[in-house]
């Protein structure tokens, strides 16, 4: 009788593996590999005809690290793209006909050591800058603490600026000597023509865009300060805001457009939407100025010149052109002063008598009048009195001695029933 044994087909393949390490000794060797792990680092270990080399290293939290040889084969087309390691801080890279060194050499660029994680020693060197076709696209310098990314972004920085970070494409792309230090860039072109501008702050596409020594300025939003040149000191904060300021210096611009065509005003504040945006053919904004509200000293036909006005609510001034030392506050108040100045209104939609008034006051249509030839009058526009009331005035009772330093008072005397004055000397009924 025959026996059948079936044996399962698993315990064919049961016999247990050994890891070993493969023979590296002869051309024919070249290229085996193995792994070896040390307290949580992994090493590849590849064969290079004669010996063993490292190529390879990560850990178990995810660091990892390549290293980049010689590669002495020939460049062609199968080969592109590859990189090699030359020595020194000379790095090649094949474009498919010959090894073209890549300029990552240069003294633009640091070349900062790889710190081995298992023994703490600088051990292999590595890039840090991506520049194959003289344009940066990402950098790090740690002696000088600039950090760099995107195309040409601080492509002209040589030596000396420090502490710079540009972010995006052209960002910072010309700043180039030991004065330029301290920049923070952000966004498409923000600082692009900054040379040894210092401690600016650009945030947004195109911000300080033409700025050149302009330093300590901070602009946020589009276009935000585009054309600012050297104008030091100032604060724009919203699309187009002082976007053609140029030497304009301690301004304050928020909200869109705000303070957009000055040029060259400075110490002043434009706060709202449109306020203080001036005409588009480009204007001075007067300087020592304050204007708070939506298009507070608009002015589109030639732009806010005149100096040391305050505007406070919504279309304040809103076509004032020469006009200085105003005092405007409330919500559509001095709407049609042009050239006047040295007025005071005060209230919604309170204006002065014409386009051209100085010293004019009006506090809500009650207390109103020229400040230079009649005072002021209550409820009337009677000007024949240097105060002039429509309705009755009251006077209350007073218990103050009367005597040179009183003299010329009115009281009412509630106990006699009766108007009294002073007359330096004694209370007397009128």
């Amino acid at each position: 009788m025959r026996h059948l044994v079936f044996i399962p087909a698993f315990f064919l393949f049961c016999i247990q593996a050994y890891a070993q390490t493969p023979p590296c000794a002869t051309a024919t060797d070249a290229g085996n590999s193995y792994e070896t792990e040390t307290s949580g680092v992994f090493e590849r270990q590849v064969c290079n005809g004669a010996s063993f080399v490292p190529v390879e290293l990560w850990t178990q939290t995810g660091t990892k690290t390549i290293d980049f040889g010689n590669d002495t084969s020939t460049c062609n087309s199968s080969r592109s793209g590859r990189i090699r390691y030359t020595g020194g801080t000379s790095w090649d890279y094949c474009n498919g006909t010959a090894w073209t060194a890549s300029g990552m050499g240069d003294t633009s660029f640091a070349m900062p050591s790889l710190v081995d994680n298992a023994s703490g020693s600088p051990t292999k060197q590595v890039f840090t800058i991506v520049d194959f076709t003289a344009s940066t696209f990402l950098g790090f310098n740690k002696t000088d603490s600039n950090t760099f990314l995107g195309n040409a972004a601080g492509k002209s920085i040589v030596s000396g600026a420090i502490n710079n970070t540009f972010v995006g494409h052209y960002a910072g792309r010309a700043v180039n000597n030991a004065n330029g230090d301290n920049n923070t860039f952000f966004g498409t072109s923000s600082g692009r023509t900054t040379t040894s501008g210092a401690g600016n702050s650009f945030f947004g596409s195109g911000t300080g865009d033409a700025n050149t020594i302009g330093s300590s300025n901070t602009f946020v939003g589009l276009f935000t300060g585009a054309f600012n040149s050297s104008g030091s000191f100032n604060t724009f904060v919203g699309a187009l805001s002082g976007n053609r300021n140029t030497t304009g210096a301690y301004n304050v611009f928020v909200g869109n457009s705000a303070g957009n065509y000055n040029t060259t005003g400075n110490n002043s504040v434009a706060i709202g939407h449109q306020a203080a945006e001036g005409k588009s053919t480009l204007y001075a904004l007067g300087s020592n100025s304050v204007m708070i509200g939506y298009q507070s000293g608009y002015s589109t036909t030639s732009g806010s010149t005149g100096a040391k006005n305050v505007f406070i609510g919504s279309s304040t001034g809103l076509v004032n052109t020469t006009g200085a030392n105003n005092l405007f506050l409330g919500s559509d108040t001095g709407t049609t002063n042009t050239t006047g100045s040295t007025n005071i209104l005060i209230g919604s939609g309170i204006d002065g008598p014409s386009a051209t008034q100085s010293t004019y006051l009006n506090i809500g249509d009650v207390i109103y009048g020229n400040m230079t030839t009649n005072g002021a009058n209550t409820g009337t526009s009677d000007n024949s009195a240097s105060l002039a009331i429509d309705g009755s005035l009251k006077v209350g009772t007073s218990t103050e001695t009367c005597d040179a330093s009183n003299g010329g008072r009115l009281r009412y005397n509630a106990t006699s029933k009766v108007m009294e004055y002073c007359n330096e000397t004694a209370w007397t009924p009128l």
